[in-house]
């Protein structure tokens, strides 16, 4: 159990270093339209991709592995 959290953390702390990067090739961006929006700059949508893969990994990992077949 302890080796699912640090792969994890390990997982969260990759995507925290190169979330620029992972934006880059998945082309996640919100763009400005200078009518509804306030920033400037193309800002990143990342962060509900890493709750997405953060949630399938913790789900796949409870139905492989905690449940049992009764």
């Amino acid at each position: 159990m302890i080796n699912f959290f640090l792969f994890l953390i390990a997982l969260n702390f990759s995507f925290l270093l190169f979330f620029k990067n992972f934006s880059k090739v998945i082309a996640l961006y919100d763009e400005p339209d200078g009518f509804r929006k306030l920033h400037k700059k193309k800002i990143s949508n990342i962060g509900g991709f890493i709750f997405f893969v953060n949630l399938s990994v913790i789900f796949l990992y409870l139905n492989f592995f905690y449940f049992e077949v009764v």
